[in-house]
């Protein structure tokens, strides 16, 4: 699925979607089962797999309208997902939601949060030196305030 940029959560959906993997719903659920179980886990397989692409990858939660349908979630390459739904739509009707948000950073964006880090001054001296010596130091009375203490034992 990840090769052709489109992974679908759903297993009646798989079947729709990619009808030369999963010949049938229960194939697409077997499979599903096989390779990750839920599809909290199908999510995070995929996030290893794309995390790291050089096209921005996308996460749509849909849900058909109608009754008895639940909203269920799909993974996209850019460009694939006027496709996606398409195919969805043809399948299954009109989307009630059609919700995307970016998956994974594009490399530009990735290049560019590099490149602000490395032009953000870098100090070579020291920390500042606090004003004045350790609390410890001051005073050494017992009328010094809650927090001055005695120089310890040593």
């Amino acid at each position: 699925m990840i090769l052709a940029g489109a992974v679908v959560t759903n297993a009646a959906h798989m079947h729709i979607v990619h009808p030369t993997i999963y010949t049938s719903e229960r194939s697409a659920s077997s499979a599903r089962w096989r390779e990750s179980g839920t599809i909290a886990k199908v999510i995070a397989a995929g996030w290893e797999i794309v995390r790291y692409a050089d096209r921005p990858w996308f996460q749509a939660k849909y849900q058909p309208e109608g009754q008895g349908h639940a909203p269920s979630v799909a993974l996209f390459r850019e460009g694939k997902g006027d496709a996606l739904r398409a195919k969805l739509e043809a399948a299954l009707g009109a989307l009630k939601i059609w919700e995307v948000t970016p998956f994974t950073p594009s490399q530009k964006d990735i290049r560019d949060q590099l490149i602000q880090a490395l032009k953000r001054p870098v100090s070579m001296s020291s920390a500042e030196w606090p004003e004045g010596p350790p609390g410890w130091q001051a005073g050494g009375t017992k009328t010094e305030p809650e927090g001055v203490h005695d120089p310890p034992d040593g």
